[in-house]
């Protein structure tokens, strides 16, 4: 009945084609579409803003130094000189050979012989002067060593005195100790039993520990000083060992320079290697006629590392220590291809070097400081291949200075107004 009276109701409310018209969608269905909320908005802004602040609070920036320099062995190069003029006769090495002490590296015909025709006089002359150079400074070492041994022995007998009377001092300590040990027992008994107060116990009982705190700080100022004991029982040893070693050194060095005397006079000498090591450059060939002292090649010492020499800035000095990691570029291999070399700071001078006093190869318009570099590799790697360093190869390196949060780099220039602030004068 209801539905009759409601299609009654549409029949005579609307016409059949309008209710048809509304009944097809011809332009789809409408749907509402709905903004974020303002809570969204706010909780993505507020996670955003925290993230930068943790990542400026816990984020950090290491400030870092420019400097250049070269590499060369840690345990120096030894560079082999003619002590006459002459011409080279025959090399007996190449580069790359391992050589040891007293090989034969080259001989020489002196230019210059005695009316005999034996021993040049000027070679004569200059291994005389080189043996008493030797000879004195020999004595010098030996004199300053001495000196050192005199000041160590001293120290020593101190501290033997010194331990002496701490032992003393522990001894009776340690008999005090076990007085007052069987008296704060007794004690204990007697307050338990009320025969003394908790006041007079407590008084006992800090004089108890007193001395037992005083024992113990004995007991570690004796192991101290019997540390310093062995120390510098040790430091003894060693200076015995440098005289024996400098007197071996000596004498050895004074039979290699006899032995050029009486070897092959007439013809001139042989040079010999000074060192074990590796013949790493050779700057003549033979019949070169060269003059005394003039380079003609150069030994690197058996089993010495690569270091770097570095000149830094006395301005950028005061940020670097040692331990500091350093990031060098050979300039003989280009970064891009070869890659950067990672080193740590082994030493920094104590004392400035002046423009005057810095090798050649170093640009500088002020004076430096120099900071010695240990090597994380040897060698250079490029996939498959390695390539070996040489001795004076340039390098610029990055030396990793101050370390410092983001947030004190932001807010450096106020903390330094606020410095400047509280230190002006009022």
């Amino acid at each position: 009945m209801a539905n009759k009276y409601v299609a009654k109701r549409r029949d005579t409310l609307f016409r059949e084609a309008a209710i048809k018209h509304m009944e097809t969608t011809w332009s789809g269905r409408a749907i509402l579409m709905r903004p974020l909320s303002f809570t969204v908005y706010t909780i993505g802004a507020v996670a955003l803003l925290a993230l930068i602040a943790a990542f400026a609070y816990w984020g950090q920036y290491t400030k870092r130094e420019r400097a250049v320099g070269f590499v060369r062995p840690e345990s120096g190069v030894s560079t082999i000189r003619p002590m006459v003029a002459g011409r080279i006769g025959e090399i007996f090495v190449v580069e790359g050979d391992r050589v040891e002490a007293g090989d034969p590296l080259f001989s020489i015909k002196s230019e210059l012989e005695d009316a005999k025709g034996s021993v040049p006089a000027q070679l004569y002359m200059e291994i005389t002067r080189q043996i008493a150079l030797l000879q004195e400074a020999a004595a010098k070492e030996k004199e300053g060593l001495m000196k050192q041994k005199e000041q160590v022995a001293a120290k020593l007998s101190e501290l033997v005195e010194v331990e002496k009377s701490i032992r003393s001092k522990k001894d009776l300590l340690e008999r005090k100790f076990e007085l007052l040990k069987q008296e704060k027992e007794s004690t204990e008994v007697l307050m338990k039993s009320r025969v003394i107060s908790e006041v007079d116990y407590n008084a006992r009982l800090r004089n108890f520990l007193d001395v037992q705190i005083a024992l113990q700080s004995a007991s570690e100022d004796l192991l101290r000083i019997q540390s310093e004991m062995s120390q510098t029982r040790l430091g003894l040893r060693k200076i015995d060992l440098d005289l024996e070693k400098q007197a071996a050194d000596l004498s050895l060095s004074i039979s290699r320079l006899n032995q050029q005397l009486i070897e092959n006079p007439s013809d001139g000498y042989i040079a010999r290697s000074p060192i074990a090591g590796t013949v790493s450059t050779i700057l003549v060939t033979p019949s070169n006629t060269v003059a005394s002292n003039t380079n003609v090649m150069s030994i690197l010492p058996t089993d010495s590392r690569w270091i770097a020499e570095l000149y830094v800035s006395t301005k950028a000095i005061g940020n670097i220590t040692k331990s500091s990691a350093v990031y060098l570029k050979y300039d003989a291999f280009p970064y891009m291809k070869f890659g950067v070399y990672r080193g740590e700071v082994k030493d920094i001078s104590g004392t400035i070097l002046t423009r005057e006093s810095l090798p050649p190869e170093i640009p500088a318009t002020e004076p430096m400081y120099r900071v010695l570099v240990n090597l994380e590799k040897q060698q250079i790697q490029l996939g498959d291949k390695y390539y070996s360093l040489q001795s004076g190869m340039t390098v610029t390196a990055e030396l990793e200075a101050e370390s410092r949060r983001l947030v004190d780099w932001f807010l450096g220039p106020l903390y330094e107004m606020r410095r400047t602030m509280r230190g002006a004068p009022q």
